[in-house]
């Protein structure tokens, strides 16, 4: 029997995605150094890259040919940006949802 119950989402992804997001905004609220808060935010994208190609791997779940769905233009999209984006980019992100006081997803 396994110890773990099998997931159709990237759970364990998503929950590593919110700790550093939270360790980013933590690092933009007590004005931590620019080296820090580099990488934190190179640690978000890491984390969102790896939720996106979990999604992916999610639709092709390799049960045979016939089952493999293409990844969405919305997935698509999101995947070139979290790659294309630069880590101030990144940083000015959070900062903005920050100084708006939103709960958005960037």
């Amino acid at each position: 029997m396994p110890t773990h119950v099998p997931r159709s989402e990237p759970t364990k992804k998503l929950e590593i995605l919110v700790r550093r997001e939270i360790a980013l905004r933590h690092a933009i609220a007590v004005d931590r150094g620019s080296e820090k808060l580099a990488r934190a935010a190179e640690a978000v994208r890491v984390a969102k890259l790896n939720v996106i190609k979990a999604r992916m791997a999610a639709c092709n779940d390799g049960k045979g040919l016939h089952t493999k769905i293409q990844p969405g233009a919305k997935i698509t999209e999101e995947l070139k940006l979290w790659s294309d984006i630069a880590t101030p980019g990144i940083v000015a992100m959070y900062q903005e949802v920050k100084s708006h006081g939103e709960k958005a997803d960037p």
